[in-house]
């Protein structure tokens, strides 16, 4: 907390920076006892807690792991150790004030000690690289590694990346693209990698370890929708493989994307009917969770027992990996009975957090057979020699790296001593350390940096600019003498099956939209059924906020039916009228149940303006509401439901009938439906279908700043702002030419005709400048679809 007992926002990251200010603080010979030589509020703090954290180890008799040296070199520890001796330094770029005390005191008492430094490789040749982007200097590391395998199978190979905690997956999939460009990565084990990665991956990212983590996270607290989709498809859940479908089909249900969060007993009920076998596994849950408080050492052996009622890891054989990363953790949780002395009674969600932070903390190192590539860090390459080795990111905008001072430690006080990250001239000193040691890793060392970052071209890091350039190594496709070429045939068919006499695609007039948009698409979702999973909203989302005004407006007009109702209501029994109708819908609609106050006034408002503008409407009646008709379209039967369908009175005494359909965004523009491929097709549809004449069709936008019609009338006198519909002039294409109702309806029984028999024919061919389908829900199979360039 601060000095003023208020806590800090980020108190984690402040923990790590603290201890990180302690290591140095002891390895550099800072003195806590000076406080006057802490000049900021933070220096004094660090100063006081050190302290204070000192005394707390000395009264529990542990040690920090800062501490260990200053405490083998005390009297009472001094001389009951044996000494070596002889002692060898491997791997050591610079040595610490505390580590030399203590190598001054060895040599003393006749230790001998020898440094052993890394010896040159002979015939050393260097060169640079210069891909154009990031992950491209990834891909071309990974594909260069395979071209060195390839000319020598006995290649010890050295891949150096300096930031490799944070490129790791990115890395990682580059190597699987470039070694096994015909299988997909997820397909692949760590037994038929031949690369090893030197650093480990946080014991929290392993799938059995997240599993585990949702699940106590789940039963202390809540999870969101999104952790729990993650748990129903995670294969570490009990019963997984024997209740997988219907556990991918819970996932995507309605009910779970249009919540955020959950708790254990909401979730309970929604798996009942869909994963019997998972609804019993969480009610014994739900009765085994403890509700007291209790020391870490009990949750220690409870946290194991509730991961067994849940069945983790799961009923399917371990990889060799998957059942490493279960130990683990199994011995994380066991762990913790050793916080006992250091911690105050926990609840389980408290519990499921300190082993969350733990695992996070600990890496996991998979043991694996001798590979011959290695994947390093920048500071596990010292004393390693290999046959050949690439070194990434050495451009100007990363080596050397800048100065990093700790802000728990007087700036002045860094620099005299020469502490990491102090200032920008001691990082350069050490890079120019780490930069021989990189030379001398092989016969051939290649060190690449990218030409390009945020459309900023980027130059060499000095180090390296005088080396001669080589040509970057292209990422490799299927293997030349891959026997996959041998039966592999490319063929271009943009049908699928024909729909057959009598049967029903489903889908309604969004069939024929996304047909006009991308038949590809349309047949995807409306005939494979292959859609994307929408995300969970928080709060209301728009469709909510839809589906509420549809429901107020459809009610209103139900009952009042008439404009003349509407104008003689005074404005405090409309705007009670509007209340209750809100408050009605609110309660019909289960996914609206928590809409908040503010919600309900932003639809009543809107409700109330919409209803304001239809007063200046000329008068009109309202047939019906909520229009549901089964169409037969050229060979489709369609569903249709249309929001409202009015009755205008025009000059002459003779009503025209004109089809509205509420929108609550200001995108839509009837100026698509002249297409030739018309779009948002519902209402075109129902005029060229209905068999009592329209006469108009438009979109009513319901917005808080627009409220308007807009779309095609027989004549300028029906709607406001609404008539005569156009067409592209094909001379001008910025000019309309205007043209009659019945040459629109022509048009449109033309043009949704030919879309219905190309969905009847099964096409479903790939427009590439349609809608920018290379961004739309299809994307994992739109990665397979060939576009020329001229057309993308």
């Amino acid at each position: 907390e601060h000095t003023d007992g208020t806590a800090y926002l980020n108190a984690q990251a402040m923990a790590s920076s603290l201890q990180q200010a302690y290591t140095t603080a002891r390895a550099y010979g800072y003195a806590f006892s000076d406080e006057r030589s802490s000049k900021s509020i933070d220096q004094r703090a660090f100063v006081r807690w050190a302290e204070a954290y000192h005394h707390l180890c000395d009264e529990r008799a542990v040690l920090d792991p800062a501490d260990v040296i200053t405490h083998l070199m005390s009297d009472a520890c001094w001389s009951r150790m044996r000494l070596p001796s002889h002692l060898m330094l491997v791997g050591f770029y610079e040595i610490t004030p505390q580590q030399q005390c203590l190598l001054d005191a060895l040599l003393l008492q006749n230790v001998r000690i020898d440094q052993i430094s890394q010896s040159s490789a002979q015939s050393v040749e260097h060169a640079r690289v210069s891909p154009q982007e990031d992950i491209a200097e990834l891909a071309a590391a990974a594909s260069w590694a395979r071209t060195e395998l390839e000319k020598n199978a006995r290649a010890r190979l050295a891949v150096v990346v300096p930031d490799l905690q944070n490129r790791r997956t990115e890395l990682e999939y580059q190597f699987r693209r470039a070694f096994f460009p015909q299988r997909r990565p997820d397909t692949l084990t760590p037994a038929d990698c031949p690369w090893n990665f030197s650093l480990g991956l946080p014991l929290a990212n392993t799938p059995p370890a997240q599993t585990a983590l949702l699940l106590l996270k789940l039963a202390g607290n809540a999870i969101d929708a999104d952790d729990f989709t993650r748990l129903l498809l995670s294969p570490f859940l009990g019963d997984a493989d024997t209740e997988r479908d219907a556990r991918a089909r819970l996932a995507v249900d309605e009910r779970l994307r249009r919540q955020r969060q959950f708790t254990l007993a909401e979730l309970i009920p929604l798996s009942r009917r869909s994963a019997p076998r998972l609804h019993k596994r969480l009610q014994r849950l739900q009765n085994a969770l403890p509700r007291s408080r209790q020391l870490p050492g009990y949750w220690a052996d409870r946290i194991g027992k509730l991961l067994d009622v849940v069945g983790w890891p799961g009923e399917q054989t371990l990889s060799s990996d998957a059942y490493q990363q279960v130990s683990a953790l199994r011995d994380t949780v066991h762990a913790l009975a050793a916080l006992d002395d250091f911690s105050t009674p926990l609840s389980l969600r408290e519990a499921g957090q300190m082993l969350a932070r733990t695992a996070s903390q600990t890496l996991f190192q998979a043991q694996t057979e001798d590979v011959p590539v290695q994947v390093l860090g920048l500071l596990e390459v010292s004393g390693l020699s290999f046959d050949a080795a690439w070194v990434c990111e050495m451009d100007s905008g990363r080596w050397p790296p800048v100065g990093r001072p700790n802000p728990y430690l007087p700036l002045a006080w860094q620099r005299d001593v020469g502490a990491p990250h102090a200032s920008a001239q001691r990082e350069l000193a050490y890079s120019a350390q780490l930069f021989e040691s990189l030379q001398r890793l092989a016969p051939q060392v290649l060190f690449s940096h990218v030409g390009m970052r945020d459309d900023t071209p980027i130059k060499p890091a000095a180090a390296i600019a005088d080396l001669p350039s080589v040509a970057a190594m292209q990422p490799s496709g299927v293997c030349a003498d891959s026997p996959i070429d041998a039966v592999l045939d490319e063929q271009c068919d943009v049908y699928g099956p024909a729909v057959a006499a009598g049967d029903k695609v489903s889908g309604g007039s969004g069939l024929l939209a996304r047909q006009a948009e991308c038949p590809f698409h349309a047949f995807m979702q409306y005939r494979l059924f292959a859609r994307e999973v929408e995300d969970a909203e928080l709060g209301i989302d728009p469709r909510d906020r839809g589906l509420l005004l549809h429901r107020v407006l459809e009610d209103f007009w139900r009952d009042a039916r008439d404009q003349e109702v509407l104008l003689g209501l005074p404005e405090a029994q409309l705007q009670s009228r509007v209340t209750e109708l809100t408050q009605k819908a609110t309660e019909d609609y289960r996914n609206l149940y928590r809409l908040s106050a503010l919600e309900r006034e932003r639809v009543e408002e809107v409700a109330l303006q919409w209803l304001a503008f239809e007063k200046q409407r000329p008068p009109f009646s309202v047939e019906e509401v909520e229009v549901a008709r089964d169409i037969d379209f050229e060979g489709l039967r369609i569903h249709l439901i249309i929001d409202r369908i009015d009755s205008v009175y025009v000059d002459n005494g003779a009503n025209s009938r004109v089809i509205i359909d509420y929108k609550t965004g200001t995108r839509h523009d009837p100026r698509s439906w002249m297409l030739a491929r018309p779009g948002e097709p519902q209402l075109p549809l129902y005029a060229v279908t209905e068999e009592t004449p329209v006469s108009g069709i438009a979109f009513a936008l319901l917005d808080r700043r627009v409220r308007a019609f807009r779309g095609y009338t027989d004549g300028d006198a029906l709607l406001p702002e609404v008539g005569l519909p156009a067409l592209p002039d094909p001379d001008h294409p910025r000019r309309q030419v205007p043209i009659t109702w019945e040459d629109a309806l022509t048009h449109w029984r033309q043009q949704l005709g030919a879309l219905a028999q190309e969905i009847c024919d099964g096409y479903a061919g790939f427009l590439s400048d349609a809608c920018g389908c290379r961004y739309c829900d299809s994307g994992l199979l739109m990665s397979n679809v060939y576009v020329p360039e001229d057309k993308a």
